[in-house]
């Protein structure tokens, strides 16, 4: 107890000493057991180097361990109340740690998975399936795509259809879908030839839209016609980027398709670039309707009128030209001289 009466004055000091030191004791408890906020600073603090920050950096901070803070002085605190303000100090987050180790195990995890998928022989892409190719071989189709053995996870459908019209114009479409684990299906449908074109030796299928493509094998319900220059090419109507431009119009097709029934037996359809198409008849006399199909059964219509009208003057012309209907004329031999035949439509 303090005694009554006044105090001297050094008694009064010392207690506002013990006061300040118990003030301090419970300040510092109260530090010690709550943690910092770590402050990151990519400068140094004033009066220090980038070396010395380096080497001072406490290595605390990668393992989420609370700043040591140094005591002023440990004399007045006391030895116990040190030893547990280190220890409280030095306390490891592991909350903190656990989950830095649960990041660490999900990371390698998802790598082994990854290269296991890269590498393992249950996810490599076997040979594709093929559907709806009836001249294109199967074996022909997987050596061009070359997916056997690829990663099934890398494959583009896309891609796989894309390089499959670029080698062959003879397919129409091609649908391509990946299957897990390493099946792979090619739907595609070809273009139907309807003509057989030969020129300058070489000769090429081509279908309804004018589109040429590679022959293969025979096919003797083909329409031969034999040209003697380059046709005109025809204009795209598809939207499709992948679709080739037409080697001939879609006009010049209809003019083959309707020609086609009316040639002589034996004889093939010839084409000029100028004069279009016709035929040599076995009367001795060549024939020519242009190239388009417009009013062609007119034309048709006038030139076995005409043939009719010249067989039976006795007349044994050597050309017929048909390609205008308003205006048809006839060649005979040894003379340069163009006859009208009289028959002009209005």
């Amino acid at each position: 107890m303090r005694p009554k009466g006044p105090i001297s004055r050094a008694q009064a000091v010392r207690e506002r000493r013990a006061q300040k030191h118990g003030q301090r004791l419970v300040r510092a408890s109260k530090q010690a057991n709550q943690p910092l906020p770590s402050i990151t600073s990519r400068k140094p603090p004033y009066g220090m180097s980038d070396t010395q920050q380096k080497v001072a950096r406490p290595f605390n901070l990668s393992l989420i361990l609370p700043n040591i803070l140094p005591i002023e002085n440990p004399q007045i605190v006391g030895r116990s109340a040190v030893q547990n303000l280190t220890r409280s100090r030095i306390k490891i987050d592991r909350l903190g740690l656990i989950w830095r180790l649960i990041s660490l195990v999900v990371c390698l995890g998802a790598g082994a998975s990854i290269y296991f998928a890269l590498n393992s022989v249950t996810f490599r892409a076997d040979q594709a399936l093929i559907t709806g190719n009836q001249r294109i071989s199967t074996e022909e189709i997987n050596s061009v795509l070359g997916i056997a053995g690829q990663p099934i996870f890398i494959l583009d459908p896309q891609q796989i259809a894309f390089t499959l019209r670029q080698n062959y114009h003879e397919i129409a479409s091609a649908n391509v879908r990946v299957y897990f684990p390493n099946n792979v299906w090619v739907g595609m449908l070809e273009r139907t030839p309807i003509i057989h074109w030969q020129q300058d030796e070489q000769y090429t299928w081509i279908d309804a839209s004018g589109v040429a493509f590679k022959p293969r094998g025979p096919l003797p319900a083909l329409i031969p016609v034999i040209a003697t220059g380059s046709p005109q090419t025809g204009i795209k109507l598809s939207s499709d980027p992948q679709d080739p431009n037409p080697f001939i119009s879609s006009e010049l097709v209809e003019a083959i398709q309707y020609l086609s029934p009316h040639l002589p037996i034996g004889s093939a359809l010839l084409f000029d670039s100028q004069k279009g198409l016709g035929w040599n008849d076995e009367r001795g006399w060549e024939v020519t309707f242009g190239n388009s199909s417009k009013n062609i059964n007119l034309k048709l219509q006038i030139y076995y009128t005409l043939v009719d009208s010249l067989v039976a003057r006795g007349i044994h012309p050597v050309y017929i030209s048909m390609q205008y209907p308003d205006a048809p004329y006839y060649r005979v031999a040894d003379t340069d001289e163009d006859f009208s035949t009289g028959l002009e439509t209005e």
